[in-house]
């Protein structure tokens, strides 16, 4: 049984094999498919706060993840404020 490109995308994101049946045992919350092992695999940093991770890429210094995790608290859980217009606040340099 050939595998299908579904899970051939989540097996390289992982550099694992899952189960064939992952996908199926997914119903009714593929909305919710863990990807968090990857972003912390290939993140520069991460935060944990509650039900929160905030993972980031590409900072040039570590204290601007420090703007994105206080902007990210701020956030409402259905992130209906950042849709609705609002942004993440620029990091300024050396603040």
């Amino acid at each position: 049984h050939k595998p299908g490109r579904l899970l051939v995308l989540i097996n390289k994101y992982f550099e694992k094999n899952q189960r064939e049946d992952y996908i199926e045992s997914l119903k009714g919350r593929l909305h919710s498919i863990y990807l968090s092992e990857g972003y912390f695999k290939h993140c520069n940093g991460s935060f944990v706060n509650g039900s929160w991770v905030v993972f980031w890429f590409g900072l040039s210094d570590v204290r601007e993840s420090y703007q994105l995790v206080e902007y990210t608290k701020r956030v409402p859980d259905s992130f209906h404020g950042l849709i609705m217009g609002g942004s993440p606040p620029a990091a300024t340099p050396g603040s």
